[in-house]
């Protein structure tokens, strides 16, 4: 979760400035900016001139009479647009209060590649009654509150840090599809927008809009409204513009439904070494190229509005998707919004809100606790301090004794339980003033009934994610920014896996460029060769990406790996081979051409395939150099030796994860499938499944079962191998082979995902399909291990029992427990 926030915190940082364009309209008025205190400006002005030089990294583009002529395809996107800015100005000025309730879910993921299991790294839901009066502010009060981290506590806590950035449904000027994301309207010398809203003034400068598809919606009254699309598309791939579709009432011109997602992805260390140079050279080189690919993906916004008191559309549901990604490491999230309003335009007051100043000797910051009654005046800071001082002792009396409602798996608030909070903050840089108030009853709080019944539950009751994925797919891949290419990207080195060692190729050097040109497609080649076997290899590629979706066309000759587990060519296969003299993988050489594809499902499965013709033929041993070789003489495993073959065909793997509780009940699934033509006519095929599950209250424990088969005649580079940590652990790689298999591998450890000792038994066989009846004795091996992180990081300590005895001592990574 560090990570995606410090890519959030990068992006804050580095938004470009935002385009306003003189056309004599009245900006959308800010309803609370006249009223925000002085303090809060001023931190305000800070930040921007913290922030200048890096918004003037994009010089803003003018509206000129060119661009607007060709941002419309046609005279109806045209009108629509204009209508959609007036109906929203309208709304900003005739909306004066809401009393609305605010749910919201943000959950984070990692796995290790795109096929390895997805586990939860971080949970946060709040529940919150949000009252808006224009020229008053926001109060906020808190309803309910939770936060799982299973990596570093068992169970859900009540973290303060969570408890003050409850979503605002809506804010005059203000309109934005999601916190994490900055985006909203922009009035005029704003220019904090991470994203620029294409129905922003002046946007024509950036997009393109044309009219699309109509549908008519009935209301739950029986009033029918007609809805009329808007596609939107940048002109040119940059990472703050987007692409999406736009759906408007007709009859007032209003937004009532969107979805959006950036043109392309945000490359981390590229923006940092283009627009802050100095800050990409503080990280170290080695760093560097062990987070390489950085980048941040958003796949989809979403965002649903309903209609209140016949006039206005407010926002009701709120999605992002995407994925942020540190070298094998990707982090899928989610953030989940939803809104329900009491009343609108109601007559209720507020109390006033007052910021607290900065003392010139406590500095009081304006998110600070100011304890279980209100500060009325700047005046008063003294005495809070005062009031909160002489008051710890006791409230840390009281905590101790009243604890969290007697449970000891939630963190209570620093106040007695009775007491409330109440903290008061600005922002939108200074323009909107917020109250919370927060209950000290924590237990309360995390079992609260405005919260679905369980943390790790899929919330589609609440959050609706049925209509966010209908939405979804609506982003298909011919919503693409214009045409426009970006310069060209170099990779070398250790940059990207350009630099691998094997018992093939020896040190592998290898060079990157990559382009990409706008319309979603992009191109890449790929050269390297290595020091061993001297063997020149080539790649290029053409591909098109709308972030879900990736079709690639490409030619090549390159080292192929035979083994369907694992990745020899990782950074730490590479360092295995170096380093302890144990590369798992085996090779084969190919040429030829293929057409491949992958597919993210949703958080929770992906698909790959291929569709080739390639000249395949075998690569030998060409180097035993590695560090236990230089002491002790120790050799690589012989490679396998592959048959000269022309095969053409098609292969495919999908994987689908099920369960989010990392204490509950999880399965992972894999199937994978191939067909091939030529000089060996054959079929392969597996199924595997891995299932965990506490057993009682200090234990759990994993299964998996894995078999697949083969038919026709099947070369040597495409059986399967057993052996090897991901397979028989206690065996070396390729110590069973044939064209049929099944394993098992149990484990039982402990019930912390933190750090878990695991005891594990591995059994399997591989051999003649014909064989499968009376396959004789089993492989097996039996060990003692350490997972640390739910599985990202795994030691083994593992012993052979047939066909071979010895001991195997391996670190690694990306296991199923």
């Amino acid at each position: 979760m560090l990570f995606l926030v410090s890519i959030l915190a990068a992006l804050q940082a580095g938004a470009p400035p935002r385009p306003v364009a003189d056309t004599g309209r009245t900006a959308v008025p800010a309803a609370d900016s006249a009223d925000a205190h002085p303090d809060s400006t001023r931190a305000a002005r800070d930040s921007a001139e913290h922030k200048h030089a890096l918004r003037h990294a994009h010089k803003r583009i003018p509206l000129t009479s060119a661009l607007l002529a060709t941002a419309y395809r046609d005279p109806a996107a045209r009108t629509l647009i204009a209508r959609a800015r007036a109906a929203r100005f309208a709304t900003a000025s005739s909306l004066l209060s809401y009393d609305a309730t605010a749910r919201e879910r943000i959950s984070a993921w990692f796995r290790v590649h795109h096929l390895g299991l997805r586990r939860l790294v971080y949970r946060s839901e709040t529940a919150t009654r949000v009252r808006w009066r224009r020229g008053t502010g926001v109060w906020v009060d808190v309803l309910g509150a939770r936060t799982a981290i299973p990596m570093a506590f068992h169970g859900v806590r009540v973290l303060d840090d969570a408890l003050d950035e409850s979503p605002i449904p809506y804010f005059p000027g203000r309109e934005g599809l999601l916190n994490l994301a900055g985006m909203h309207t922009v009035t005029k010398g704003d220019d904090d927008a991470l994203f620029m809203h294409p129905l922003d003034e002046g946007a024509e400068a950036y997009y393109r809009y044309a009219s699309g598809d109509s549908v008519e919606l009935s209301l739950p009254d029986g009033h029918q409204i007609r809805l009329r699309e808007v596609t939107v598309t940048a002109r040119r791939p940059r990472w703050d513009l987007l692409v999406g579709s736009l759906w408007f009432d007709v009859a007032s011109g209003q937004l009532v439904r969107a979805v959006f997602r950036p043109s392309m992805p945000f490359d981390v260390l590229h923006f940092l070494k283009e627009q802050q140079p100095d800050d990409y050279h503080d990280i170290p080189r080695m760093a560097r190229a062990a987070l390489s690919p950085l980048a941040f993906t958003i796949t989809a916004f979403t965002v649903e509005y309903g209609l209140r008191g016949e006039r206005w559309w407010l926002p009701r549901l709120q999605t992002v998707q995407g994925e942020a990604q540190a070298g094998v490491l990707r982090m899928p999230f989610s953030v989940e919004q939803t809104f329900g309003y009491a009343s609108v335009n109601g007559t209720d007051s507020l109390p006033p809100i007052v910021i607290a100043a900065r003392d010139s000797a406590h500095h009081i910051r304006s998110d600070s606790l100011v304890g279980p009654i209100r500060v009325r005046a700047d005046s008063a800071a003294a005495t809070m301090l005062a009031r909160r001082d002489s008051t710890d002792r006791s409230r840390g009396d009281a905590h101790h004794r009243h604890g969290a409602d007697n449970d000891p798996d939630l963190k209570a608030l620093d106040c007695p339980v009775g007491d409330t909070l109440i903290r008061t903050r600005s922002r939108y840089d200074g323009q909107l003033r917020v109250a919370y108030r927060v209950p000290c009853d924590t237990a309360a709080l995390a079992h609260s009934a405005e919260l679905p019944p369980s943390i790790f539950d899929g919330g589609e009751t609440i959050f609706d994610t049925g209509e966010r994925d209908a939405l979804v797919h609506s982003l298909s891949m011919t919503l693409q920014p214009g045409w426009g290419p970006l310069p060209l990207e170099l990779h070398y080195g250790i940059d990207r896996g350009m630099l691998r060692y094997n018992r093939v190729e020896g040190l592998s050097a290898g060079i990157d460029a990559e382009e990409q040109f706008g319309k979603g497609l992009a191109a890449e080649a790929t050269l390297r060769i290595g020091s061993a076997d001297l063997q020149p290899n080539a790649q290029v590629e053409l591909r098109r990406s709308n972030a879900r979706t990736t079709y690639q066309l490409g030619i090549y000759r390159r080292l192929n790996p035979a083994s369907d587990w694992g990745d020899p060519f990782s950074v730490g296969s590479s360092l295995d081979a170096l380093l302890f003299g144990r590369d798992e993988g085996f090779y084969y050489r190919g040429w030829g051409a293929e057409l491949s594809g992958a597919h993210d499902a949703g958080l929770a499965a992906h698909l790959t395939w291929r569709l080739f013709a390639e000249r395949e033929s075998s690569a030998g041993v060409e180097t035993q150099f590695s560090l236990p070789n230089a002491l002790n003489g120790v050799e690589f495993l012989q490679n396998i030796a592959a048959a000269r073959a022309t095969e053409s065909g098609l292969a495919g793997t999908f994987t689908r994860s099920f369960g989010t509780n990392p204490f509950g009940w999880r399965t992972t699934a894999t199937v994978r499938g191939e067909a091939a033509t030529g000089t060996f006519d054959y079929t392969r095929g597996s199924l595997e499944a891995t299932l965990s599950h506490p057993i009682g209250s200090h234990l759990a424990g994993a299964i998996t079962g894995s078999a697949g088969a083969s038919g026709g005649t099947v070369p040597p580079q495409r059986l399967w191998y057993l052996g090897g940590t991901q397979t028989l652990r206690g065996l070396d790689p390729g110590s069973v082979l044939g064209d049929a298999y099944w394993l098992t591998r149990m484990e039982l450890g402990g019930s912390s995902v933190k750090i878990r000792p695991v005891l594990f038994a591995d059994l399997g066989w591989a051999g003649d399909r014909h064989s499968w009846r009376a396959p004789g004795r089993p492989a097996s091996d039996v060990g003692v291990g350490a997972s640390v992180m739910d599985g990202l990081i795994r030691f083994d300590v593992a012993r052979s029992i047939h066909p071979d005895q010895g001991w195997r001592v391996q670190l690694y990574m990306g296991t199923a427990f």
